[in-house]
């Protein structure tokens, strides 16, 4: 932490720790996580490297899934498939949202869930409503938990409003939140008056994919700002959806872009992965019994 700014690094600092402890508790060290994009959105791939990067310095293998934008369903459906039924694959994170051909309730069927780092299946969506405590959760939602527990912020009785209702992050982050007695605003780029839901809040966490959306009017003095957002521009440069510059100033805590959630995102997604192979590990252990 520099200041009031919040750096992802710092957090992913004390994640690493659990990682090198469960690597550990492994017996085969061969663990490797299957990237699947479809297209080449310029955030996917970002977010694609970022991961390769990192877990290289991990020693966690990554194989990349990478698929033309005019991929078939149906064939798409037979690479995550094969995926499943890999034993050498350990886990895979599939890249959202994907192209409107592709039925994702079908994706999110066919998954293996032990397999499923991300935590979109429906087993594990299930489990995040169930609030039972098994299963993954989506990565960047826990994400955004683990830097509020580093700045030491209680969300108890706060009121948080999330601009952003997507699956991946808003509407995933609703629940958690409201699992641990958050009052939740969710909103979206097209609900009206936005700037009366965001500049009450204790807590903004913008994650709505426009670049500089949320400014220093939208919100208060002392406001937590959590950014989400990933937005590339034609050079290649990345934003945030937050104002940075302007917003820092009236904000208590603020996350950078880039540098903020999604440095902590890959390292929950490290955590997973091994958590997955022990998981499968123990299942294994059973079957053979």
């Amino acid at each position: 932490m520099n200041g009031n700014i919040i750096y992802g690094k710092d957090v992913a600092k004390k994640i690493l720790s659990d990682i090198n402890m469960l690597k550990q508790q492994c017996n085969d060290h061969e663990i490797t996580t299957a990237i699947v994009r479809v297209g080449h959105n310029g955030d996917d791939i970002a977010y694609e490297e970022s991961i390769v990067t990192n877990f290289k310095k991990l020693g966690l293998n990554t194989v990349k899934k990478t698929f033309e934008h005019a991929i078939d369903h149906d064939e798409f459906i037979k690479e995550i498939d094969a995926l499943n039924k890999d034993q050498s694959i350990t886990g895979m994170i599939i890249l959202c949202p994907l192209p409107q051909h592709i039925k994702m309730d079908e994706v999110a069927q066919l998954i293996d869930p032990d397999k499923d780092l991300d935590g979109i299946s429906y087993t594990n969506i299930a489990r995040l409503f169930s609030n039972e405590g098994l299963g993954f959760a989506p990565c960047t939602p826990t994400a955004v938990l683990e830097l509020l527990d580093y700045a030491n912020v209680d969300v108890v009785g706060k009121d948080v409003t999330i601009v952003g209702a997507g699956f991946a992050v808003g509407r995933p982050l609703s629940v958690l939140l409201q699992a641990k007695q958050a009052t939740i605003t969710s909103t979206n780029v097209k609900t009206k008056d936005l700037l009366d839901h965001t500049r009450n809040a204790d807590i903004v966490i913008a994650a709505a994919g426009v670049k500089h959306l949320i400014k220093e009017q939208h919100i208060k003095e002392g406001t937590i700002v959590i950014d989400v957002g990933v937005n590339i521009d034609n050079d290649g440069k990345m934003f945030g959806d937050v104002d940075f510059d302007n917003v820092r100033e009236k904000a208590r805590f603020i996350t950078p872009v880039p540098g903020g959630v999604g440095s902590i995102t890959t390292s929950i997604l490290a955590k997973r992965v091994i958590q997955a192979k022990l998981i499968q590990e123990e299942k294994a252990k059973l079957l053979n019994k």
